[in-house]
């Protein structure tokens, strides 16, 4: 997690903690309940609505907008706030709730909320947010629209939601899958083309290259049918003894020609002579979206590092680069959907990093960023998937 400030906690990270009182509260949702302009655009929305108070509280709300939040009762939504309502984890990680924490900066439903008071005008965001659904985390893309709404000299703001989980998951999916298989359909064109061209005692090594890319172009399609779904389900895992050097040098071959890599260096230290029983395919996948996020958030003739350190239960694999996570994108850095990068289908590399890395692999994936220091992402493996689940690993899953 991103380093821990010495500073006592503040009353909010982002939006004003306090509520209107009791009795303000039920009178403003008596009245909301008897308002005909309320009740019409409540009755007639297609989708999830509600209403909120200046203190960002729900005072009145559609059928809809309990579906979504995963509600029977309307009166169990009545005064709490929308990351409250729905279960988000960010609106406990502070005493203040919804809008107070560190991860809140980033939360568009927040900032489509307090732009539409400030500016008086419709204001729309994306939300990406973790909420609990029948015993699971469900990660959900929600559309978030805020609109002033003035009546009888109160002002209020009414906010839409609209589910676009599967969309998004789609074009994540078409964007990542493409991505990736192009480039193992290059490699493998290129290794074909190979070992037309290499000497007799160039051939061996020209085929293993291309068995190498086959194996891992298949693969690759197993590893995309399972993130495409909203609830990963068991994907198989292969496991083989794998010396920590050969994926070191793997990787170092993969990144010496890589666009993300151009005009920035690539730091290796030596790897000590480990081996782990793992799944070669998918700690590829996980160091390699580690080291394209270090490349892409360095600044030309930036410099990354990889290393590896052997410990008493396990290997480390750790990347750096000097860049730092802003804090309010710290916190949301592994949801499945959220990305500082703009786009459609962006939001998966670091989920899938987390998920690959923990639910499959049985490690633990976390890193540390300040400006001082750099961001380093640390996948920590334990020895064998064959033996029991670590102390350290236990529990863990996507964020």
């Amino acid at each position: 997690m991103i380093d821990a400030q010495h500073s006592p906690r503040p009353s909010t990270w982002f939006l004003p903690a306090e509520r209107a009182s009791s009795a303000t509260l039920e009178a403003q949702i008596a009245w909301a309940l008897t308002n005909p302009v309320i009740d019409a655009i409540l009755s007639t929305w297609s989708g999830a609505a509600a209403v909120l108070n200046t203190h960002r509280q729900i005072v009145a709300l559609n059928a809809s907008y309990l579906e979504a939040v995963g509600l029977e009762d309307p009166a169990a939504a009545l005064g709490l706030r929308p990351g409250e309502a729905i279960g988000c984890g960010h609106a406990r990680e502070h005493p203040g709730g919804c809008g107070t924490s560190r991860a809140c900066g980033a939360c568009g439903a927040a900032i489509a909320i307090v732009a539409a008071m400030a500016r008086e005008r419709p204001e729309g965001r994306d939300c990406f947010v973790t909420v609990p659904r029948q015993g699971q985390e469900v990660d959900l893309d929600l559309e978030v629209h805020a609109a002033p709404l003035d009546l009888d000299g109160q002002s209020f703001t009414l906010l839409t939601l609209a589910d676009v989980s599967a969309d998004r998951r789609r074009a994540a999916l078409e964007r990542a899958f493409f991505h990736d298989l192009s480039n193992l359909v290059a490699g493998l064109s290129g290794a074909c083309q190979a070992l037309d061209d290499a000497a007799p005692a160039e051939r061996t090594a020209a085929a293993d290259d291309v068995r190498l890319l086959a194996a891992r172009l298949a693969r690759e399609v197993q590893v995309q049918r399972a993130i495409s779904s909203a609830r990963p389900g068991a994907l198989g895992v292969s496991v083989e003894r794998l010396p920590v050097a050969r994926v070191v040098t793997q990787l170092q071959r993969l990144f010496q020609h890589h666009p993300a890599a151009a005009g920035k260096a690539l730091a290796v230290a030596p790897p000590p002579e480990a081996a782990i029983d793992t799944d070669a395919f998918l700690l590829h996948r996980v160091v390699t979206n580690m080291l394209l996020n270090a490349f892409e958030a360095s600044a030309a003739g930036g410099q990354v590092r990889l290393s590896v350190e052997e410990q008493a239960d396990g290997v480390l694999f750790r990347v750096w680069n000097a860049g730092a996570i802003p804090a309010a994108h710290a916190a949301r850095i592994f949801h499945r959907f959220f990305s500082t990068k703009a786009g459609e289908g962006r939001g998966h590399g670091t989920y899938v990093m987390k998920l690959f890395g923990e639910t499959y692999l049985h490690g633990r994936l976390g890193f540390t960023s300040s400006p001082e220091g750099g961001t380093a992402f640390e996948l920590r493996l334990p020895r064998s998937l064959g033996t029991p689940v670590p102390p350290w690993a236990r529990g863990a899953h996507p964020a």
